[in-house]
């Protein structure tokens, strides 16, 4: 949807990255992109090892100047397992629950999302 639809660059570490990637290049390109949008799904949570540290960086990111950087694409199942430290600096408005991870995003979901990406402060 984010490229097809909306024509948004995106950059997914495991894809544009390539094999061999350290740490240190992916938290640069975070560092570098306008928007952070993290997918938090269970699998994200318990089975990658760096998940933890990248919802803290994502946290430490948002500021007075850019509040709005963050945006979250929440499985249903896992809106209560957000850290509170990224919970706490995002509005209501940046966290988009997804309830069917295999469906397409609904109407509304696409909305909250266009609407996220539009908000450059």
């Amino acid at each position: 949807y984010l490229q097809d639809d909306l024509k948004v660059s995106t950059f997914i570490h495991h894809r544009d990255l390539g094999p061999g990637y350290t740490d240190q290049q992916m938290f640069e390109a975070m560092r570098d992109i306008l928007r952070i949008l993290l997918l938090i799904t269970e699998q994200f949570l318990n089975n990658y090892d760096l998940s933890n540290i990248i919802m803290k960086y994502a946290s430490h990111s948002v500021s007075p100047v850019n509040e709005k950087r963050v945006v979250l694409l929440v499985q249903q199942t896992q809106l209560y397992n957000i850290p509170g430290s990224l919970y706490d600096v995002l509005e209501d408005s940046r966290i988009i629950v997804i309830s069917d991870l295999s469906a397409h995003l609904d109407y509304a979901q696409r909305q909250a999302i266009k609407q996220c990406l539009r908000d450059i402060q």
